[in-house]
């Protein structure tokens, strides 16, 4: 059995499938035009453990002179 996070609430049919589908084609619609890379560490270079997309002008990066 799943057990969540504190906090966390699984509601199923919360958002109508029509409007699942909806979201997950404009979500390939961004990553195709941003595409999911793997950040890293700004001091050590060693890579997170994550893919990410940055789309837009506040994406958050990493950046070795300013972390």
């Amino acid at each position: 059995m799943l057990v969540l996070p504190k906090g966390v609430r699984h509601m199923p049919g919360y958002i109508a499938r029509p409007a699942q589908e909806a979201l997950v084609k404009e979500i390939r619609r961004v990553v195709q035009a941003a595409p999911l890379y793997v950040p890293a560490m700004p001091r050590t270079g060693k890579q997170m453990s994550v893919r990410m997309t940055n789309c837009g002008a506040l994406g958050w990066v990493t950046d070795k002179e300013r972390g």
